[in-house]
Order: structure tokens, then sequence, then C-alpha cells
């Protein structure tokens, strides 16, 4: 799979994920309209590791903190009172589905995969040299980013 093939697909599975689960809209990021988007605010993340037969070894996905309580807010439909526990496991299932979503979309190309249970936390971590980035905005001021890690 080509460098092209593997963005194309990943920011399928975020469009994919967040259309679904957040009934979210969507974009590539684009520095040149999206200069004002405050890329800079507090983020939560989560990562999948993956065993594949590719280099391919896991997912991130980065929100803002602000986003997510707004999905843990739907995922749950007022259910509970939320909590940051349920904010990270938002991000964790978000980050799981987002991974098998992406994985799943090469069909037999992928091979054969297990995931990982996810891991979440704060910050905004530096992608490695060896990685492929999309970073997306979401319902026009949301800065979403996902990462693949390769070895």
């Amino acid at each position: 799979m080509t460098k092209d093939e593997l963005s194309a697909a990943l920011f399928q599975a975020v469009q994919d994920t967040l259309e679904t689960m957040a009934f979210a809209e969507v974009r590539p990021y684009d520095e040149s309209i999206d200069s004002t988007i405050d890329s800079n605010v507090d983020f939560l993340w989560g990562k999948v590791h993956l065993d594949t037969v590719h280099d391919l070894t896991a997912v991130e996905f980065c929100l803002p903190d602000e986003f997510a309580q707004e999905m843990a807010d739907t995922m749950y439909a007022g259910m509970i009172e939320i909590e940051h526990t349920a904010v990270m496991d938002t991000v964790s299932e978000l980050t799981n589905t987002l991974a098998g979503s992406f994985l799943l979309s090469f069909g037999e190309k992928a091979g054969k995969f297990v995931l990982s249970v996810p891991e979440s936390g704060t910050g905004k971590s530096q992608p490695p040299a060896k990685s492929i980035v999309c970073c997306c905005i979401v319902d026009e001021i949301h800065f979403v980013r996902a990462v693949l890690f390769f070895d």
C-alpha cells in the first residue's frame, strides 16, 4: 500500500467514525483556510497497538477535550453524569472504532490483525518521523488528528 492510499484510507476512517458516532461533518485540515482553528487547546488521545503482518504498529487519535466531552454526552445520551472516566472511555472507543475501520477498509490486503486494548491519556504527542498524520476539521470548529505508527 502506498503512502497516499494509507492517508486516504485514514481520512476515510476518521470521517466514517465521526459521521457515524457523532453525526459530525469532517473535512481535511487546510492550513490556508483553517489558520484560525486553535490546535493548541487541551487534547485527549487514544492509541491502539496492532499486531499485523505489516510494519504498521499503532493507530492514535487525538481530539480536543471539549469535543471528547461532547462525544461522551452524545454516546451516553444523558443516561449518566459525564465524568472524566466516561470521557476517556469515549476516546478509547472512538480510537478502537477508527483503527478497526481503517484496517477493514483494506479487506484481504490488511491480512490478519489483532487490536490491543486502547490506551488513553492527555496532551498532544509528537508523531515520530516514521508515521502518517491525518489532520481534520470537525463541524468547522474542532481540530482532530489521526496518526499511523510504523516500525
